[in-house]
C-alpha cells in the first residue's frame, strides 16, 4: 500500500490511501504521527507535514516520493525507516525535499530506504543525523546534511549513497548527545564535501567520491576548514570493569579524481585517554593528487599500536610539508602515525628532502613510473608487543626501469630492540644508487 500525501500529482500512481491537504493540515496538528506505507510515501508538489507544534513523527516505507515541487517534512525529533518493507530504487526528478528534526536528533534506519523524484535532498537536525541499525539511504540527486554531528548509534552499518554530490554542514550546538561506538558509515557520491563534525568513536567511515562531471585535476573529496572527522578510541565502564576501543579507521577513495583536507581541518583516529591504539587513516586517489594541509591525528602511547598514514595517490604528496605536521602534533609522550607511513605516487618522482625526517615502525615508500631520491633521513623504530620485539622496517621501491637513489647526506636506520638490525628492502626494475 501507498499513501498519498497531499493532492495528487498529474500522471503519478495511484495511491491506496489519499490524504487531502486539509487532512493533512489536521495531521500536522498532532503532537505524535506515524506513517507507513508498505510501497512509498507520495508527496504531492508544495506538500508540508509537521511543522514546530509536532513533538515527533516516524516515517516508515521503502521510498519516500515528492514531485517537481518542493516537500517540507518538520518535527521536533524525526525518524525514517524501513522496517521489514521490500526495498525500492531511488529514480531521479526534479523536486525538493525538505526534512527538519527542528529541536531533537533526525534517526535513520533501519532498512534500505531510497530518496525519489529530488534532485536536492536536504536533511537537517538541531542535535544529530544518527544512523540505526543495518540502513542504506539512496537516492539520485545532491544530499546536504546540516547537524551538530553526523553519528551513527551502537555497532550500526550505514550507508549514504547518491549519484549526486554530499555536502555536510555544521549546526552549532553545546549537546548533540553521545554518538555510538563501533558504528560504519559509508558516504558514496559524485563528490563529497565534508564540512560538518562526523563522530564515529572506534568507528569505520569510508568515502567514495567518482569524481564524474567534475574539472580534471579537481578534488572529489574535501574535508573542509573548520571540519571534524573523529574516530577516537574509546573506553566505557561496566561496572568496575574498563574496556577500551582502538581508535577506529577512515578510508577516503577517490577513483578519478584527488583529495583535499583543507588547512583548518582535523581528521582524528588517536588512541583514547585512557590507552589502546591508534587507528588508520587512507587516502586512495589513482588518477589524482592528495594534499594534507588539514590536522592529521593518530597519537598513541609507546606501549600501544600507533597510527597508520597511507596515501596512495597519481601525484607525489608533498612529504617534507606532511613530515612537519605530523612531528607537530606529536609529543614525547604521545608519537603521532608511529606504526606506519606508507606513501605511493604512481606517476612522476619523489624525493625526500634533506631537512624531512620520518620516524615510524614501518616505512614504506614507492614511485611506480618516476625517480626516488633520498637526501633526508628515515627511521623505523622497533617495538615491543606482546609477542616479543619488532623489529623496524623500510621498504623503498622505484619502478619502471627509473632509478633509486640514496644520496649522500641521507640517514636510514631501522632498528631492533634485541640489538640485531631491523629490515631495509630496496627495489627497482632499474638500478640503486649510494651516494
Amino acid at each position: 500500500m501507498s499513501i498519498g500525501l497531499g493532492a495528487n500529482n498529474a500522471g503519478a500512481p495511484a495511491a491506496s490511501l489519499d490524504i487531502s491537504p486539509a487532512l493533512l493540515q489536521q495531521l500536522s496538528n498532532a503532537q505524535s504521527l506515524n506513517l507507513r506505507g508498505y510501497e512509498r510515501l507520495d508527496f504531492s508538489d508544495g506538500a508540508t507535514l509537521g511543522g514546530s507544534a509536532m513533538k515527533s513523527l516516524s516515517l516508515d516505507t521503502p521510498e519516500i516520493r515528492v514531485g517537481p515541487g518542493e516537500v517540507n517534512v518538520s518535527a521536533d525529533a524525526i525518524a525514517l525507516g524501513n522496517r521489514g518493507n521490500a526495498a525500492a530504487a531511488a529514480v531521479s526528478g526534479q523536486g525538493v525535499l525538505n526534512v527538519s528534526a527542528l529541536r531533537g536528533h533526525l534517526t535513520v534506519g533501519p532498512g534500505n530506504l531510497a530518496l525519489s523524484g529530488a534532485k536536492q535532498v536536504n536533511l537537517s537536525a538541531a542535535r544529530s543525523v544518527g544512523f540505526l541499525g543495518k540502513s542504506q539511504v539512496s537516492a539520485k540527486g545532491d544530499i546536504n546534511v546540516t547537524a551538530a554531528t553526523l553519528n551513527t548509534f551502537q555497532a550500526a552499518d550505514a550507508d549514504l549513497q547518491t549519484t549526486g554530490q554530499i555536502n555536510l554542514r555544521h549546526s552549532e550546538l553545546a549537546d548533540p548527545g553521545l554518538a555510538g561506538a563501533g558504528g560504519h558509515l559509508t558516504l558514496s557520491a559524485s563528490r563529497v564535501s565534508q564540512g560538518g563534525v562526523i563522530d564515529l568513536p572506534a568507528g569505520l567511515l569510508t568515502i567514495n567520491a567518482t569524481g564524474l562531471g567534475l574539472p580534471q585535476d579537481s578534488s572529489a573529496i574535501h574535508f573542509e576548514s573548520g571540519s571534524r572527522t573523529l574516530l577516537k578510541g574509546l573506553t566505557k565502564h561496566m561496572d568496575s570493569i574498563a574496556v577500551t576501543s582502538p581508535g577506529g579507521d577512515l578510508l577516503a577513495n577517490a577513483d578519478g579524481a584527488g583529495i583535499q583536507v583543507h588547512s583548518g581541518a582535523t581528521l582524528d583516529v588517536s588512541a583514547a585517554p585512557e590507552g589502546g591504539g591508534a587507528g588508520r587513516l587512507w587516502f586512495v586517489a589513482p588518477l589524482g593528487s592528495v594534499a594534507l594541509d588539514g590536522q592529521l591525528l593518530g597519537l598513541a602511547s609507546a606501549s600501544e599500536r600507533g597510527g597508520s598514514l597511507t596515501v596512495d595517490s597519481a601525484k607525489a604528496i608533498d612529504l617534507a610539508r606532511l613530515a612537519q605536521q605530523l612531528k607537530a602534533q606529536g609529543s614525547a609522550a604521545l608519537a603521532n602515525f608511529a606504526e606506519r607511513l606508507s606513501f605511493r605516487n604512481r606517476t612522476g618522482d619523489q624525493r625526500v628532502l634533506a631537512d624531512t625526517e620520518l620516524h615510524a615502525h614501518q616505512i614504506v615508500i614507492g614511485a611506480d613510473a618516476g625517480q626516488l631520491d633520498i637526501d633526508g633521513r628515515l627511521q623505523a623504530n622497533a617495538k615491543a608487543s606482546a609477542a616479543g620485539a619488532q623489529a623496524g622496517t623500510i621498504t623503498l621501491a622505484a619502478g619502471n626501469g627509473q632509478n633509486l637513489n640514496l644520496n649522500a647526506g641521507s640517514w636510514i636506520a631501522a632498528r631492533n630492540l634485541t640489538g640485531q638490525g631491523g629490515s631495509l628492502a630496496l627495489m627497482t626494475t632499474q638500478r640503486s644508487a649510494v651516494g
